[in-house]
Formats: structure tokens, C-alpha cells, sequence
């Protein structure tokens, strides 16, 4: 029977001031529509698969990002020879080796 007392006292209440029940059921709205929005971005980006056939075998290629790195891959002409050789397979086993899984 308290229950009962206490939603009617509730809802008594929510009439009575209209003006706090409407900020109150936007709020509320705005919540739960952010929240649901924030978990299907989530969900698709983060949390599913890739649609791919084989997921595991892909790999990240990594280039060096500082000039000096920039400097030192551009004047060792050896270093094109090698990555291209290892690369030969089409990034089969083993990976390139500039790359992380």
C-alpha cells in the first residue's frame, strides 16, 4: 500500500508543477537518446567484426612520422630493395617489416 501512496503522491506532485515535469521528461529524453546513440557508434565501430574474410590476417602499415626517420628512409636506397623484397608475397606470412598486426 505504500507503494501505491508514494506514484500517486508522485504523479501529484509532476501535475502540480508542469513546468518541472516537462524540464524533467526532456532531460530524461536527451539521456537516454545520447546514451543509445553513443552505444551504436560504439558497437559498430569498436565492437563488431570487420566485414572481411579473413579479419586476423589484417595488417597496419606504419611509416616513420619524424623527419629525421624521414630522412634516414629516403637516403638508405637499400632499405627500398629489402622492403620490397619482403613485401614480394603480398603481405602473406611473414608480414612486411614495417608492419603491426
Amino acid at each position: 500500500m505504500g507503494l501505491l501512496q508514494d506514484l500517486h503522491y508522485g504523479v501529484r506532485m509532476l501535475a502540480k508543477n508542469p513546468g518541472f515535469t516537462a524540464v524533467a521528461v526532456l532531460t530524461l529524453a536527451l539521456g537516454i537518446g545520447a546514451n543509445t546513440a553513443m552505444f551504436s557508434i560504439i558497437d559498430t565501430v569498436l565492437l563488431r567484426m570487420l566485414p572481411v574474410k579473413d579479419p586476423e590476417r589484417l595488417v597496419l602499415l606504419q611509416y616513420p612520422t619524424t623527419k629525421a626517420a624521414l630522412i634516414a628512409l629516403a637516403t638508405a636506397r637499400s632499405n627500398v630493395f629489402a622492403i620490397r623484397t619482403a613485401c614480394s608475397r603480398a603481405f602473406l606470412e611473414p608480414p612486411c617489416p614495417s608492419a603491426s598486426p
